[in-house]
């Protein structure tokens, strides 16, 4: 059973864009995933697939939160790199490409860093939140993963390595992000 939409525009938009999802998923999960936001930390190599790839299926919310743009350097492996978006910010670009997916999708765009001062915002109304941080920002992971757990949302992340990856969902009822990693203050 489909919730409402905005206009009849959407709801022929959605059915018809999202209808091949279809075996894959059900009806009340498309109308779910339509109605879901997610938050996405990092919109590079990890982060940027990640969001086109949640555009396709039909998501229906974003908040992206990325501080860097795109440059030469990125095209071998984050999605959002081409000559058109060199020197362009990451975070405007996949929203960009998100709205080219779904131009009914609510999409909220902070160009900075993850902060004390904005997490609290970026994570507000998230249903999911999806770790796509640069490595060497492991302060800046924590307070997501922190944050979240005491909001209760549930964090994926997908860690490249090598040649293949690793995916770690953490359940804000289960064992927290510094334990299984064993870090300490």
């Amino acid at each position: 059973m489909q919730t409402s939409f905005a206009s009849e525009e959407e709801r022929v938009f959605f059915q018809e864009a999202f209808s091949r999802n279809k075996g894959l998923l059900s009806e009340e999960e498309q109308d779910r995933l339509r109605r879901s936001t997610v938050a996405i930390a990092g919109l590079g190599g990890v982060g940027g697939i990640e969001t086109v790839g949640l555009a396709h299926l039909g998501v229906g919310g974003f908040h992206l939160i990325d501080p860097d743009v795109f440059e030469v350097a990125n095209f071998n492996r984050q999605v959002g790199a081409m000559m058109s978006t060199v020197g362009k910010s990451k975070a405007e670009t996949m929203a960009a490409m998100i709205r080219d997916i779904n131009p009914f999708a609510r999409v909220t765009v902070w160009n900075e860093e993850l902060n004390e001062t904005n997490i609290g915002s970026f994570l507000d109304g998230a249903d999911v939140v999806i770790d796509g941080i640069d490595f060497f920002l492991p302060q800046v992971r924590r307070l997501l993963y922190h944050e979240a757990r005491k909001n209760g949302q549930f964090v994926v992340g997908a860690g490249p390595i090598g040649f293949g990856s690793a995916s770690l969902v953490f359940d804000p009822q289960g064992m927290d992000f510094d334990t299984y990693f064993d870090i300490h203050d």
